[in-house]
């Protein structure tokens, strides 16, 4: 999976030498994979790695304690700056807690002068993603491997061509801590619903079924 994510990143050109990167990390699966593949490649692009963590106030006192301390662990294990910033309201759904995390993590970073922001997005991600926008709008448009925003920072994606069952894999095989959000699994969300309910009989017609909406796009 290492030599996977370095061949994205080559064919996307998405780091440059010497460059400040910060990494949206919750503690859960794809954002802790992220940290430990970029701390694996960063002597190769001189990178200079910055873990964010924003506080939604979705979770219970301790939850929020148990998340924290993993993120907090995986920045003193592998020595990286983190930074914890917290929403100023508690979001009232998904689309409002994304707007309010980019603003959070874009003031971090233009703080430390950092020109790309790294997130966890995986190709079941943007597998989920064609699928809801296909039921909601008729396009299928997924996500794109790199965003700029209207701030002038670079949102970039380095993990789009992963599964999140190679994730997984490469986690447990290292025993890499994590944590899980129990609101993933309620299917009561419609991304939860497509996530649980429809792509599983999708793959059931071919297992490679994430994958090749990836490619295809």
């Amino acid at each position: 999976m290492i030599d996977k994510f370095l061949d994205f990143v080559r064919r996307q050109k998405l780091f440059g030498q010497r460059e400040k990167i910060l990494i949206a990390c919750s503690g859960g699966p794809d954002s802790v994979a992220l940290t430990h593949l970029l701390f694996r490649i960063k002597n190769l692009y001189r990178l200079k790695l910055y873990l964010g963590y924003i506080e939604h106030h979705w979770r219970s006192p301790q939850e929020l304690t148990r998340d924290k301390n993993v993120v907090r662990s995986l920045a003193e294990e592998l020595n990286i700056p983190l930074i914890i910033s917290s929403l100023p309201h508690r979001p009232e759904n998904e689309a409002e807690a994304r707007h309010w995390r980019y603003r959070s993590l874009s003031r971090i970073a233009h703080k430390l002068k950092i020109k790309k922001i790294a997130t966890a997005h995986n190709c079941n991600d943007f597998a989920e993603t064609v699928i809801f926008n296909l039921v909601r709008t008729g396009q299928p448009k997924g996500i794109p491997v790199e965003r700029k925003l209207d701030s002038g920072l670079k949102i970039v994606r380095p993990l789009l061509a992963i599964s999140r069952e190679e994730i997984l894999d490469f986690l447990f095989r290292r025993g890499l801590i994590f944590v899980q959000d129990a609101t993933n699994w309620q299917v009561n969300y419609r991304r939860n619903f497509i996530r649980w309910e429809i792509i599983p009989r999708l793959k059931e017609i071919n297992p490679r079924f994430t994958e090749n909406i990836f490619n295809q796009n």
